[in-house]
């Protein structure tokens, strides 16, 4: 839903919160209030969890996922990577595809329909650096 960087960013808001309870708790001389400050300590702290445990996976779906744009006219998707390789099938230019490995000049993707292939990576640009 977010980036990591937000989720960071979140979790360092849920840090100086969980902090600013604390100093609440602690200083509070009234019962209840107390008892407000520990629970909301304990609320936040649980908020502060999700947020590093989400962060951690968003930016490990990012590394995972790597979209691509056929930007040659029309391109031959080999069954291996070499020129001698057979046609697996061809794209068009504009198709997104999503690259799995690279391999010397060659890149191997896969389709939305998780149909696989080898394609020339100056036929393609990925969208992520």
């Amino acid at each position: 839903m977010l980036t990591y960087n937000s989720w960071a960013w979140f979790a360092v808001v849920c840090s100086i919160v969980f902090l600013l309870f604390f100093v609440g708790y602690y200083f509070s001389a009234i019962t209840n209030v107390k008892r407000t400050f520990f629970v909301g300590m304990f609320v936040v702290l649980g908020l502060l969890g999700m947020a590093v445990l989400s962060a951690f996976l968003q930016k490990r779906f990012d590394r995972k996922i790597r979209p691509a744009i056929v930007f040659a006219e029309s391109v031959f998707v080999k069954s291996e990577p070499k020129n001698s390789a057979e046609n697996a099938f061809e794209l068009h230019e504009g198709t997104k595809v999503f690259v799995k490995e690279t391999l010397d000049n060659w890149k191997r993707i896969q389709l939305t329909d998780k149909t696989e292939g080898w394609i020339k990576k100056d036929a393609i640009k990925e969208l992520k650096p």
